[in-house]
């Protein structure tokens, strides 16, 4: 199989694309990305093999694989941010070679675990043509790191801070993706309580959300049968992210910008592709119809679910 190599900006010779730090080889990728074969992409000697064993095809999965394992394996470097701020681990009272050895380097060696799993590399070109950008959409950031996704950020979160991953993932599902922070927050702060003192905490926060006062748009009840499915722009437009958009109050891009935090929060039970499928094809959508006002009038199926 013949490969293309990745364009190396000059600033970038003989760096890693994954993780940013001096590469040794390449890395195939059986995605074209449209640059006409399959491509290859500079690697460190430690993200190769979690590159070359991810199972994954496309360079997008192998991204996800790579920073996956860049997360377990610099496990106790980001605990060091995750339990101190700099200057509480200056300030800390650390005796010993070991431990005032800690005290000195333990932030740095945070920061290069963390600048390692937020490293996002270069633009995608081949021969100077710029290739299809990677999504970056179900990364979740947390105190200044930028996890895989929402699922990677529980467990280590959890593993990290000894919580109990299904509480997390129920207080998620209470605050949205968009108040991510939060979420753990309250979490933390309600490990001690019985299961049931749990519920019964979740049941009252959410008793008093859905107060009318609480609410920041209307609720409607357009039904998915409601809709009709369309292509535009030869991308398909799922009738599930149009009744999502209606029944939010979502007419405009700029309105799905503001609440693409929430679309996320809300197709989090489906697979990450679906889901992405579903914002790529309502992003489309929505732009046709206020770029053509006269389609979205008289020709769009839907003309008359929106306000």
């Amino acid at each position: 199989m013949s490969y293309r190599v990745l364009d190396v900006p000059f600033d970038y010779r003989y760096t890693c694309w994954f993780c940013g730090e001096p590469s040794a080889t390449l890395v195939d990728c059986s995605d074209e990305y449209g640059a006409g074969s399959p491509i290859q992409v500079p690697c460190c000697d430690e993200c190769e093999p979690w590159a070359k064993n991810s199972k994954a095809l496309g360079l997008e999965a192998i991204r996800e694989t790579v920073k996956h394992q860049l997360t377990v394996f610099h496990r106790q470097e980001l605990q060091i941010g995750l339990r101190w701020t700099e200057q509480e681990l200056a300030n800390s009272e650390f005796e010993g070679v070991a431990l005032a050895g800690f005290k000195q380097s333990g932030w740095a060696m945070y920061q290069i675990a963390k600048d390692r799993i937020n490293y996002t590399g270069w633009p995608l070109s081949v021969d100077g043509v710029p290739l299809t950008p990677l999504s970056q959409v179900y990364q979740i950031e947390y105190q200044g790191i930028r996890y895989a996704s929402l699922s990677e950020a529980i467990e280590q979160l959890c593993t990290a801070l000894e919580m109990n991953e299904d509480r997390l993932y129920s207080a998620v599902d209470v605050f949205g993706r968009a108040r991510f922070s939060d979420a753990v927050a309250y979490a933390r702060s309600n490990q001690s309580l019985t299961d049931k003192e749990w519920q019964d905490s979740l049941t009252t926060y959410l008793s008093v959300d859905a107060q009318p006062e609480n609410r920041r748009v209307e609720q409607r009840t357009i039904r998915v049968d409601d809709v009709q499915g369309l292509i535009v722009e030869r991308i398909y437009v799922d009738p599930i992210a149009i009744a999502w958009a209606l029944n939010n109050g979502i007419e405009n891009l700029s309105m799905l910008s503001a609440s693409e935090d929430k679309f996320w929060a809300d197709f989090e039970y489906e697979s990450e592709r679906a889901a992405f499928t579903y914002f790529n094809g309502l992003q489309v959508y929505l732009e046709k119809r206020e770029q053509d006002t006269f389609w979205a009038s008289m020709e769009d199926p839907n003309k008359t679910l929106f306000r």
